[in-house]
């Protein structure tokens, strides 16, 4: 019994690394893709120009939503077009298998090496040579040392014109703002508001007279014992 669980559990894992080798080798690859400007005895072509890979005389250009044919800007007719993987379609892409190309149903006298990823080739069809893409102008690095002196450089501290200081003391109940002419607030006067209070705890000190005398009253007429009658 002890040694049927390892046995089982060797089963388990080799099973498991087979399933995983199975999947990662039935991911297809990626295709590569190939651009650039293409012309016919020299001239541009017209846009809408079909441009086509194979790959042993097997077509391989990916078709579908993203396949464009030719378009022309500033005078340059471009292309671009996906060659798909081996692994997308039997027979195409793998390392090292050579790329031609057809212009219009023409062979283009370029070709190229698969390789996964972005590659510029200029076709041209028959004589005479057509115009070039130049390969992309990489992107200058920038040097730390030289950013942070530049933002040093720019960075000034521009001081905001305020009061100057002064050893005045403003007084409370005073608006006066040091430097210029005092200009003293009086204080309320509280006169107004102590009489206000006068007569309002008058006014009802005698509500609460009025009211203890009718309640006593009624109170009192309650209490009173009426005169009987005798017959």
């Amino acid at each position: 019994m002890r040694g049927v669980v390892p046995l089982a559990a060797l089963l388990a894992l080799t099973t498991l690394l087979g399933f995983t080798t199975s999947r990662a080798a039935a991911q297809p690859g990626f295709p590569a893709s190939f651009h650039g400007a293409v012309a016919v005895d020299g001239e541009p072509v017209p846009p809408g120009t079909h441009v086509r890979g194979y790959i042993d005389g097997l077509d391989c250009t990916q078709l579908g939503e993203n396949y464009r044919t030719t378009i022309v800007e500033a005078g340059v007719a471009q292309y671009a077009i996906e060659v798909v993987h081996e692994s997308q379609k039997a027979g195409c892409g793998d390392d090292g298998k050579i790329v031609t190309f057809t212009v219009g149903g023409v062979a283009a006298r370029e070709t190229a090496e698969w390789k996964p990823g972005v590659t510029l080739v200029n076709l041209n069809v028959g004589a005479g040579s057509g115009p070039t893409l130049p390969p992309p102008t990489p992107t200058a690095t920038l040097d730390p040392t030289a950013i942070a002196a530049t933002a040093t450089e720019s960075a000034h501290f521009t001081p905001i014109p305020g009061t100057p200081p002064t050893d005045e003391v403003t007084p409370p109940g005073s608006t006066r703002v040091p430097g210029t002419d005092p200009t003293t607030v009086p204080p309320a006067s509280s006169d107004s508001e102590s009489e206000g209070s006068g007569w309002i705890f008058l006014g009802s000190l005698l509500v609460g007279i009025l009211i203890l005398g009718v309640v006593g009253g009624t109170l009192l007429a309650r209490r009173r014992p009426r005169n009987v009658r005798e017959p």
